[in-house]
């Protein structure tokens, strides 16, 4: 079998490359924000009543007609929220999933290079987290096999390391 100094090198190995793969796919969440001026909106209906009695139903519910942020996994609303959209509250901000991760050829025909950037970020950026929680599992597992072979009590503070730092990641 493998000798300690072996075992812990490439744990120490993985985990940086398993940290690296997580941190990449942390800073590319791609925010885009859009302001709605509901304000205007509602002096437009009440200039227009045919308007109103038209899209009413839409002002209420439609995402279109809120402030919002665009994330990779999530869009949030900065002030008021769409009606029956089942959010959530995320980091004080009512949010809710992005639900388009693969969209038919039809619609990602009709993108615009924007929204396929977007949707291609999104996908690399999923792909980057499985790949560092993958690594960082091959480093806990080296870690503990190295550290049973060192101390039987350096396993708990490897373990504990990792999976503060896999809990962290989830969330």
């Amino acid at each position: 079998m493998w000798s300690t100094i072996i075992s812990l090198s490439l744990s120490t190995v993985f985990g940086i490359l398993g940290l690296c793969g997580i941190i990449g796919a942390a800073i590319s969440s791609n925010w885009v924000e859009y302001n709605v001026n509901r304000r205007e909106i509602v002096n437009t209906f009440n200039r227009e009543p045919e308007l109103n009695i038209k899209l009413k139903d839409a002002f209420i519910r439609d995402p279109l007609y809120f402030s919002r942020s665009y994330g990779l996994f999530l869009t949030c609303f900065n002030d008021a929220v769409p009606s029956d959209i089942g959010s959530f509250n995320y980091l004080t901000l009512p949010c809710v999933y992005y639900k388009d991760y693969l969209p038919s050829e039809a619609k990602q025909a009709s993108m615009s290079s924007q929204e396929i950037t977007r949707l291609w970020v999104l996908r690399a950026t999923a792909l980057l987290y499985a790949i560092g929680l993958a690594l960082a599992v091959i480093a806990l597992t080296l870690g503990i096999v190295a550290c049973w072979k060192v101390s039987s009590r350096l396993i708990v503070t490897v373990g504990n390391y990792l999976l503060m730092t896999l809990q962290n990641t989830i969330h």
